[in-house]
């Protein structure tokens, strides 16, 4: 005969934990529910999978700057070929070099004057230095009315040119004029004024 069971005699482990999966449930054998800081961190890295929508005026702002932004380093650029184009234009041939010197002085334009003479020059004398001399030539003998290039002689990465300097101080007085001898270098494919020397004035009636 086997011994009675008693009322309160304790399940076995086993046998209790079997006992959760009750009939009908949808749960499956050893589920174990989520904590619910993973449920929070799984809703947020669903949020941030969503695809970004943009309204009608925010892509018509986004297609705006982009167009805009295109259009302003288009300018630049024009621009900066341009200035490249106009230097080469100026640095062609020692004439138009010395053009481009005279001309510029006389108009008082002493930066334009300026880059036109040779690094070297640059390198051992400033604009202001350089426009400081000019100008005070210009009080001493008169402003440049008109100026004639006689000469030009090239010979390899040299030049000489003589040139006429037509001054006067109003437009009644007697012009002074001056014959200019100027050194020129051909540097990096461009002709700059590498140094002047002017001569004796001489006075002549105004033009």
């Amino acid at each position: 005969m086997k011994p009675a069971r008693s009322g309160n005699q304790q399940r076995p482990a086993s046998a209790s934990l079997s006992g959760l999966h009750r009939p009908g449930s949808s749960l499956p054998p050893g589920y174990v529910p989520p904590h619910r800081g993973d449920l929070q961190e799984t809703g947020m890295l669903a949020r941030g999978t969503r695809k970004t929508t943009f309204t009608r005026r925010q892509l018509l702002w986004l297609v705006g700057g982009a167009v805009g932004f295109v259009v302003v380093i288009a300018i630049v650029a024009t621009i900066a070929l341009s200035s490249l184009v106009i230097q080469a234009t100026i640095s062609a041939t020692p004439d138009t070099v010395l053009s481009t010197f005279y001309s510029s002085l006389r108009t008082q334009d002493y930066t334009q004057a300026y880059s036109v003479m040779a690094p070297n020059y640059r390198a051992l004398h400033d604009e202001a230095s350089f426009a400081s001399r000019f100008s005070q030539i210009d009080v001493l003998n008169g402003s440049i009315v008109s100026f004639e290039i006689q000469t030009t002689t090239t010979s390899g990465n040299r030049a000489t040119a003589t040139i006429l300097v037509h001054r006067s101080s109003s437009a009644t007085a007697p012009a002074t004029t001056t014959q200019d001898t100027v050194q020129m270098e051909l540097n990096s494919g461009s002709w700059y004024i590498d140094s002047i020397v002017t001569s004796t004035q001489i006075s002549t009636p105004a033009t």
